[in-house]
């Protein structure tokens, strides 16, 4: 059973974990590059068919101290063409890399414009971009020095958030005719300028989400802010970082093209789920059942074999024993 193209991204996205916070730039082999890699994520990187091993690129934000790399993309060939994957967010752990990087998603949140993009997104995603934009452009010109291949944007989580963004900034500064951008649990990138100019540019973005996943609902917009501003459970210092937030008018990219995966791990594209209110409702529902919706909603979250991501969008194909 061949892999499709939207496996194999889901594959590079999960893959980009396997990147070591201590790593350097260069050539890519998970086998001598993080010791942490599981047998799942080896599958994974091993599904994508690299015909080379791809470029690693490690950065640190702008904002924060330059020793702290907790930038990281992929950019290789595949058969159907280039790829740059973004990694997601580091998962949460007593580590100064992993609390930078949680700072930086959640206090650079306000919006900001820059020459290349239109509207305006969210500071902390641009900021990570930017970081890493010159040597993903020396990456992709290496590869592709013709630009006659095809190129594909992916990311999951936050890297879901930045590929959108490079998408915009490396059509318009560098002309790169892209030719897809499909992202996996991706948050809104950024305002409603950005949204509609980028739906405009980029159609057939797909954007994958998962039953109880509640990364794609965030950063908020204002009617989710409004919502959650009235739950009993949430903390003072979280309702008013939301307050915050609901005056930089963040939209979802892409709406028409959401791929949303079930309880059963099927992609089924029911109306019923095109409503946010009634998909968050689920996530909150599990939130006052305590531990146990707690894990599920951290669980929906997850690329790895054994969780709905890839049981939905790989269909067997990779992680079968």
């Amino acid at each position: 059973m061949s892999i499709s193209l939207s496996c194999k991204l889901l594959c590079v996205s999960e893959s980009a974990y396997c990147i070591s916070t201590t790593a350097s730039s260069g050539r890519f082999n998970p086998t001598n590059l993080n010791p942490k890699v599981t047998p799942s994520m080896q599958k994974q990187y091993d599904a994508v068919g690299w015909l080379s091993d791809p470029f690693v690129i490690v950065k640190s934000p702008v904002k924060i101290d330059p020793y702290i790399k907790i930038e990281a993309c992929l950019v290789g060939e595949v058969s159907e063409g280039i790829i740059i994957s973004f990694r997601g967010t580091l998962p949460p752990a007593a580590t100064i890399n992993s609390i930078a990087d949680w700072i930086e998603n959640i206090f650079y949140v306000n919006t900001v414009s820059n020459p290349y993009l239109p509207g305006e997104v969210h500071d902390g995603f641009l900021q990570a971009f930017l970081t890493m934009q010159a040597d993903i452009q020396n990456a992709v010109q290496t590869l592709n020095p013709y630009g006659n291949k095809p190129l594909y944007i992916t990311g999951h989580s936050k890297g879901g958030a930045m590929a959108p963004i490079a998408a915009s900034y490396l059509k318009r500064r560098y002309n790169h005719n892209i030719t897809n951008v499909i992202t996996f649990a991706g948050p809104k990138p950024g305002n409603g300028d950005f949204a509609n100019q980028y739906q405009y540019d980029f159609p057939n973005t797909t954007n994958y989400e998962n039953y109880l996943d509640v990364v794609p609902f965030l950063p908020p917009g204002k009617l989710f802010i409004d919502l959650l501003a009235k739950f009993p459970l949430l903390p003072e210092v979280i309702k008013n970082l939301l307050l915050k937030a609901a005056a930089y008018d963040y939209e979802p990219v892409c709406t028409n093209n959401v791929q949303y995966i079930d309880s059963n791990g099927v992609i089924d594209n029911n109306p019923i789920y095109s409503n946010g209110l009634i998909r968050f409702g689920e996530i909150l529902e599990k939130l006052t059942e305590g531990t146990p919706g707690v894990q599920q909603i951290a669980d929906a979250h997850h690329l790895t074999c054994g969780y709905r991501y890839i049981q939905g969008v790989c269909q067997g194909t990779v992680c079968r024993s």
